[in-house]
């Protein structure tokens, strides 16, 4: 694995995300330990947002970021009024587009674009949704804030994903927790291998993120980790992103449902590698 750096600074990343995503279009997650885990953490959370209501709502007009092939679109499609998937990756969403006429969904549509310029109208939603890393991906995220803030309503609520600066994976690896030392306060670079091939991504500060998105209008309400203790064991990606299922790939997911159990509170909630964010936009 490279050096990790402080911050991705290449404004054609965005590329590198494209072609990545492409390759793993209409790939099944759901064989893989890490994605069985993860999407269970994620259904919780739109399970929470629009069956439970514990954050709000109902809501009208939902907007999904980085939806890929709209897996969180259709879940959200069945309790909003309307719900836009925006993504790069024109592979994705074609498979998007063919499920809803597939499935005869009316309500939901999709957008192939940047975060950072989105062409979508101001104040047009009351809820946005953008699991798997999607801040991460963005070199410039702090247009791509502004443009959320742009989007939302007074009042809105915002859920995000991103990872970690400071998590237990730096016990074992002295390249990263060098870097991660160096500037304490700001994330760094850090890089994720799937099927073969690597994607570089930004990591997040805990008061790093929530100055970045108080700039912006939004205050955390609370926050949600993921990957602590499956990180208590050196490099569980080996595990997590295996294409079998034995005893090492058990055992790791059994850690990751720890992590959902434990979600809510210290030190998961805290110290997780995966954190989510649920954010309100200031009325």
């Amino acid at each position: 694995m490279p050096t990790p750096r402080i911050k991705l600074i290449d404004p054609h990343h965005i590329d590198h995300v494209k072609a990545f995503y492409a390759n793993i279009a209409g790939v099944d997650l759901a064989t893989y330990p890490y994605f069985i885990r993860i999407y269970q953490l994620f259904d919780a959370c739109q399970r929470e947002i629009f069956e439970e209501g514990r954050h709000g709502g109902p809501y009208e007009s939902v907007l999904d970021i980085g939806c890929g092939e709209g897996y969180h679109s259709f879940y959200a499609a069945r309790f909003a009024k309307h719900v836009t998937g925006l993504d790069v990756s024109p592979d994705a969403l074609a498979l998007a587009e063919q499920r809803a006429a597939r499935e005869r969904v009316s309500n939901v549509s999709f957008v192939c674009s940047d975060l950072t310029n989105p062409p979508l109208p101001d104040g047009a939603f009351d809820c946005v949704v953008a699991y798997g890393d999607v801040i991460g991906h963005i070199p410039d995220y702090d247009t791509a804030l502004k443009q959320l803030s742009r989007l939302c309503r007074p009042g809105a609520l915002l859920v995000l994903d991103y990872d970690n600066k400071f998590h237990p994976g730096l016990f074992w690896d002295a390249d990263e927790r060098r870097v991660a030392r160096a500037e304490r306060e700001r994330g760094h670079t850090h890089a994720w291998s799937f099927r073969g091939r690597q994607l570089d991504f930004n990591t997040f500060a805990r008061q790093e993120m929530r100055d970045l998105l108080a700039r912006h209008g939004f205050q955390i309400e609370r926050t949600y980790g993921f990957d602590f203790f499956s990180f208590l064991i050196p490099h569980p990606e080996r595990y997590q992103f295996s294409e079998r299922m034995g005893w090492g790939e058990r055992a790791v997911m059994g850690l990751n449902r720890l992590d959902l159990v434990w979600r809510r509170w210290w030190p998961v909630n805290r110290w997780a590698y995966t954190q989510i964010g649920f954010a309100r936009k200031a009325g």
